[in-house]
């Protein structure tokens, strides 16, 4: 449940509509208006990581509707890697960062290939 003191708190962002996710950190203080979602919590870096990755942007958000399906009904059903064994925020390198994403779903060669060859 949101609380007004949430908007003093760093927070992910996001857009509603779009093809990637786009996510970012803003600082504690800033309003955002109804076109965007907003995540507060902990973990933040490692979610910002996993929101931004190849395999989330190519895989996981084509199962969003991405005129407006990117809400709270799509994000509370992904599984997001538990930090204590996949902590994505200790190096923000994009390609290990999708690295340790295809190592930590198990994805087999022929996967991470596909994945790669998309684009986002």
């Amino acid at each position: 449940m949101l609380q007004t003191e949430d908007f003093f708190k760093p927070r992910i962002v996001y857009r509603e509509i779009g093809q990637t996710m786009d996510a970012c950190m803003v600082d504690p203080g800033w309003m955002i208006n109804n076109k965007l979602y907003m995540i507060c919590g902990e973990n933040l870096n490692h979610l910002l990581y996993f929101l931004n990755s190849k395999l989330f942007n190519s895989i996981i958000l084509s199962s969003a509707n991405l005129t407006g399906g990117k809400g709270i009904d799509f994000m509370e059903k992904i599984l997001v890697p538990d930090p204590n064994l996949c902590d994505l925020s200790k190096s923000p390198n994009k390609q290990i960062i999708d690295e340790l994403l295809f190592d930590y779903y198990g994805l087999s060669t022929i996967e991470r290939e596909y994945i790669d060859s998309l684009v986002i």
